[in-house]
């Protein structure tokens, strides 16, 4: 690279920072006066910086532009294969890719199963969009008004008896999906096939694509494809980050703010909290998980009960009900940042980090960060642990 051309190309990185002065970047080039305000001319002639009133530059729209639309050009199918294979290797199951264009949801990649049984579907085919997991995700991120005009125009066949009726209940399930952030086909399709599926964002915060898994129940049943829900959400999640930076999700006149990205977690195993909070809550890559107790996983129509009078007991549930947690937010003990620990006597605290140096032992390869604060629990509580992670 030629020396000019280096210099002018350092003088967009400074200005990222903010607006500087003629000498300020004369400075930071190590260069002349002379020598840096002809590149700032030539950058500014290109529209890549402009001179504010002040005199101090600042990057110009022209390079907004630019990235813009370099960001738009991006191939979401050749972004999200990998992340697609990957997923195939690590549940065995058929893995799509779905968009939303000119009306339709159609499958634009696909890894086929490792298993005999195989699924049919074939890129470029459109998907059965009032039943699909993909197009439930795709079509919920549409505006409101876009929604209610989408679903009127649909026709709604009875393919099983699981299928979505009508527009009115097409709708409440697409609500659902777009508070939740993420779908499923419980056989609303065929009868023998369900599927769970996750949004991959695009740099504006939209939905660009849909990833699901699906298998027949020969292979698995329903209860036992949700279990990979967490996994199918990471995923996305990855591919997300590969199509550029996460930017808020925009809203629309009279609808208010969207609150898709933020997503309450309760994982099968937690009943409802006590009071208006959640037991965790995910926003873009950020998963913050409220304070856990010792209590064993709740049972359908029965409170939840205490895991044990011993430390030792806490200690390993309460742990158990965060990493719950985590994993339906498509986290996991990796991308836990920091773990803060709750007890109610000083004396245990020795105690405590002989049990969580043993849980915690091969389970991590960099310990999260941990604070240990003595406060007072209910009568028979001896711990409480919450955790804040951020997914890559």
């Amino acid at each position: 690279m030629s020396q000019t051309v280096d210099r002018a190309l350092s003088i967009l990185p400074l200005l990222a920072e903010g607006p500087a002065d003629l000498g300020q970047v004369a400075e930071r080039l190590d260069v002349h006066k002379s020598t840096a305000l002809r590149l700032l001319r030539t950058l500014h002639e290109h529209g890549l910086v402009y001179r504010q009133s002040d005199q101090r530059y600042r990057l110009g729209a022209r390079l907004i532009a630019l990235a813009q639309e370099a960001m738009e050009n991006l191939d979401i199918r050749e972004i999200a294969h990998p992340h697609l294979a990957r997923l195939n290797e690590q549940c065995g199951h058929t893995v799509h890719l779905a968009v939303y264009e000119e009306n339709e949801v159609l499958y634009i990649d696909k890894v086929e199963s490792r298993y005999p049984v195989r699924m049919y579907s074939r890129i470029g085919k459109p998907v059965a969009i009032t039943v699909a997991g993909v197009a439930k995700l795709l079509l919920a991120d549409l505006p409101e008004g876009e929604r209610r005009v989408l679903a009127d125009k649909l026709e709604y066949p009875m393919y099983t008896a699981r299928s979505t009726p009508n527009a009115p209940a097409f709708l409440r399930e697409l609500e659902k999906v777009r508070e939740q952030g993420w779908a499923t086909d419980l056989g609303g399709h065929e009868e023998s096939i369900n599927c769970v599926a996750a949004p991959i964002r695009g740099a504006d915060g939209r939905v660009a694509a849909a990833m699901s898994v699906s298998a027949p129940n020969v292979v698995v049943t329903a209860d036992e494809l949700l279990t990979l829900l967490p996994l199918v959400r990471r995923t996305p999640s990855v591919a997300s980050t590969r199509a550029g930076p996460q930017c808020p999700p925009q809203t629309t006149p009279h609808e208010g703010p969207r609150m898709t990205d933020k997503t309450a977690l309760t994982p099968k195993t937690h009943a409802t909290p006590p009071a208006k909070f959640s037991h965790g809550v995910r926003k873009g890559n950020i998963l913050q998980v409220a304070g856990q107790v010792g209590f064993l996983p709740a049972e359908e129509g029965k409170p939840p009960t205490p895991a044990g009078p011993t430390l030792r007991e806490q200690t390993l549930q309460t742990l158990a009900n965060v990493q719950a947690i985590l994993e339906e937010g498509g986290a996991s003990w990796e991308d836990a940042m920091m773990i803060r620990v709750y007890l109610t006597d000083v004396d245990h605290f020795a105690e405590m980090n002989a049990i969580y140096n043993e849980y915690f032992e091969g389970r991590v390869e960099i310990p999260a960060a941990r604070t240990t604060v003595y406060v007072g629990l209910p009568a028979g509580l001896l711990i409480e642990i919450d955790a804040l992670a951020v997914l890559s």
